[in-house]
């Protein structure tokens, strides 16, 4: 077998021309050389053999090692990966959901709905000196052709090698100016043990500016395929993990609550429901604490008689009162995210609808699913916050990450719904039951302030420059979320006697929370609103959420619907008592 060629040039030092006995002598002397380079080049195969199984084991041990986030997994493999392979870039982009290859070798919908990266990582090789290091920096224009070299993976699901990328004419106009820092690429798409596609992995710019050869293919190959048993591994764990902690969740549901005693409903449908003007109910200055959790039931019941939700969606009116009297049972007597407070946030959403005239803005379905979300958008309240919940890693934060009590109150929402007798959907179409339900979890998950934080930056702007345009479906779904916070936050509108008991409650309530962090954390350094020894702080951290949180909030809702400016006057009111309290406490300190 001919391993290569060897060439004599020149004779010195006569220069003079080869001989026989030349040719004989190298005839002799090259038998040696090829067995030289062939036990060097098995040498140096067996050598990268040896690197490749140890890299292997080594990646095993990391995959199993750690399998509780996939980022991790992944960025494990990632920094093993660029120090074997010796490139400056490596890459992973996991899809939103498995896609499944039919493998028949046609092309896989580039328009498919589920082509979407939900999670990305990418890890660099930098030079510093004599050393090099890995970041995880990204530039935008880097992740527009790293998006884009990965919907052409899975598009066609097959090992995508490129040595120039200048030469790829397609894909240089897709990516633009961002396909500049890459030079030469290796993708393939990752899978797991059903074939089905979770992501694509990348490899960019070997160091030596060398292309990618098939040695390289063979070994990110195996990588690729340890890098998708490590991702579903890692999934089946969280889904475990989820599935332990819903059982966990459920089975704490089942010990605390039970279907609310019949004889409660029927006392509720004997009952006298009471007019609007009786108990002042269409007022946007209500009194939070007028009537006993008996008279709420029923004030709830006139509520949806006076919207026409019952007429209009065909409620039956035992299925209506034991829902109410079933979703009362499932809020906790806590001290102040109970029944009371949820049936305070409906008041102030009726009050709103009707007498802020918001009705002519808004559908009848969206009225009916911001009504129920009000009266269920705590239930199962614990006394506290998301952050309590993911610091104690709670079932419910294993659960669901983020908007942790939100997320569960409206699954609690589903689950009284569920339940035989009380679903007040039940006679809606099939596509007006799919609507209310989203309408109703977007309505609950909007009363996480963080979220109403967010929406914000958007909102805010459309109405001040009067753009706000209510056929805008992004639009009307800003402005349910805005009028959900607002409803939460009324209490801070009410006369000063009442705002004061509401945010005495609120307070208690908090400071409840951070004697439970101190005493099970040893923590000291809690929030100061939730910090028992700060207590004489209240009316300074008042005039703060006032100034920052709920004036903003109710001054952009005067603009959407000048009927409302009662919430605004109420709260700059109630801002001024603060302000005068914090002015006489830091008085009397003096």
């Amino acid at each position: 077998m001919v391993v290569g060629v060897a060439q004599l040039i020149n004779k010195n030092p006569d220069a003079s021309t080869f001989t026989k006995e030349d040719q004989e002598l190298c005839n002799r002397y090259l038998p040696f050389c090829g067995i030289a380079i062939t036990n060097a080049q098995l040498f140096e195969l067996s050598q990268k053999e040896f690197q490749r199984n140890k890299f292997l084991i080594e990646m095993i041990h990391d995959i199993f090692e750690e399998q509780t986030s996939i980022g991790k997994v992944v960025n494990r493999i990632m920094k093993r990966s660029l120090k074997l392979m010796k490139c400056e870039h490596c890459s992973v982009l996991l899809l939103n959901e498995p896609l499944l290859d039919s493998g028949d070798d046609q092309l896989i919908d580039r328009n498919c709905e589920n082509l979407k990266f939900s999670n990305s990582y990418h890890l660099k090789m930098a030079s510093t000196g004599r050393h090099s290091v890995i970041a995880s920096e990204i530039n935008g224009e880097l992740f527009k052709a790293l998006t884009v070299l990965s919907e052409r993976v899975v598009a066609n699901p097959k090992t995508l090698c490129i040595s120039d990328i200048n030469e790829d004419a397609d894909l240089k106009i897709l990516a633009g100016r961002s396909c500049d820092e890459i030079k030469s690429i290796l993708s393939m798409p990752i899978r797991n043990s059903k074939s089905e596609i979770l992501g694509v992995a990348s490899l960019m710019n070997k160091v030596n500016n060398c292309p990618f050869d098939e040695n390289d293919m063979s070994f990110f190959e195996a990588i690729v395929l340890f890098c998708g048993l490590g991702i579903n591994n890692t999934m089946l764990y969280d889904q475990m993990a989820k599935a332990k902690a819903k059982q966990q969740v459920a089975l704490e549901v089942l010990s605390y609550h039970v279907k609310c005693p019949q004889v409660e409903v029927e006392r509720l449908k004997l009952s006298a429901i009471p007019s609007v003007a009786s108990i002042d109910l269409g007022s946007l200055q209500f009194d939070d604490f007028s009537l006993d959790p008996d008279q709420m039931l029923t004030a709830s019941v006139r509520m949806f008689l006076d919207c026409g939700l019952i007429e209009d969606f065909n409620i039956d009116y035992q299925t209506l009162c034991l829902w109410l009297t079933t979703t009362r049972k499932n809020y906790r007597n806590v001290i102040y995210h109970n029944w009371r407070h949820a049936f305070n946030v409906a008041q102030s959403m009726f009050a709103i609808l009707t007498t802020g005239n918001m009705m002519q803005h808004l559908s009848k379905l969206e009225c009916f699913a911001l009504l129920a979300g009000c009266l269920c958008h705590d239930v199962d309240h614990r006394g506290t916050n998301n952050a309590f919940q993911e610091k104690t890693a709670s079932p419910l934060a294993t659960l669901y990450g983020t908007s942790v009590m939100e997320h569960h109150h409206f699954n609690h929402t589903i689950m009284i719904l569920n339940t035989e007798g009380h679903n007040i959907f039940q006679n809606l179409s099939p596509s007006s039951y799919r609507k209310v339900i989203s309408l109703l979890r977007h309505s609950i998950l909007s009363t996480d302030l963080a979220i109403n934080m967010k929406y914000r930056g958007t909102f805010f702007p459309l109405v001040e420059n009067g753009e706000l345009d209510l056929e805008d479906d992004n639009h009307r779904s800003m402005l349910r979320a805005m009028l959900m916070t607002t409803c939460d936050l009324c209490g801070i509108t009410k006369p000063w006697k009442i705002q004061r008991e509401v945010v005495n409650l609120v307070a208690s309530e908090f400071i409840q929370q951070g004697d439970i962090e101190r005493e099970k954390f040893h923590e000291n350094n809690i929030p100061a609103m939730m910090d028992r020894q700060k207590k004489n702080e209240l009316p300074r951290m008042q005039v703060q959420f006032f100034d920052n949180v709920g004036i903003p909030l109710f001054r952009i809702c005067e603009k959407v619907n000048p009927l409302l400016k009662p919430l605004l006057d109420g709260a700059i009111a109630n801002r001024n008592q603060w302000e005068q309290l914090q002015s006489s406490s830091l008085s009397a300190e003096t």
